[in-house]
C-alpha cells in the first residue's frame, strides 16, 4: 500500500486545486498527485490553516488494474467517512466501480468525475 513517502507532493499547487472541502474537523485543499510507483494517481487533504498533511485519501493497490480515471480509496481507520466526502464534493462518482478484499476490509476502486481529473491537468508524475 501507499505511504506518504511514495507520493510525489506539490504543495505550492495546493490553492489552484479544487476547491476547499470539509474533512471532519478539518477544512482541506484537494491535492491531486501520483504514487511513485506505477504513475497512479493520488489524493491528499491538506489542513488549509497550517498547510499539514490530514490524510492521503487514496492507497496504491500495486498489481491490481486500475484505469488513470480511477483511484482505490481508504475508506477505513483514520479514514472512515472520506469515500463519502470525495464523493460529495464532486471528485469521485457515487458508484463504486469495484471492490478489493485486501486483508480484513475491503478497498472501492472509484472513478474520478470530470471535473476532478481536471486537477492533475499540469502536474508532474514523474520523479
Amino acid at each position: 500500500m501507499g505511504k506518504m513517502k511514495d507520493l510525489i507532493i506539490d504543495r505550492m499547487n495546493a490553492e489552484k486545486q479544487f476547491s476547499k472541502i470539509k474533512f471532519k474537523e478539518w477544512t482541506c485543499y484537494v491535492v491531486a498527485t501520483y504514487y511513485t510507483t506505477e504513475d497512479r494517481k493520488a489524493i491528499l487533504l491538506i489542513d488549509t490553516d497550517d498547510n499539514q498533511s490530514v490524510a492521503v485519501a487514496t492507497v496504491n493497490m500495486s498489481g491490481y488494474p486500475c484505469k488513470d480515471n480511477q483511484v482505490y480509496i481508504k475508506n477505513y481507520s483514520e479514514n472512515t467517512g472520506i469515500l463519502e466526502c470525495l464523493i460529495d464534493h464532486g471528485i469521485l462518482l457515487s458508484q463504486p466501480v469495484s471492490k478489493l478484499q485486501n486483508k480484513f476490509v475491503k478497498v472501492p476502486l472509484m472513478q474520478l468525475t470530470p471535473e476532478a481529473l481536471n486537477l492533475w491537468v499540469g502536474t508532474d508524475n514523474k520523479n
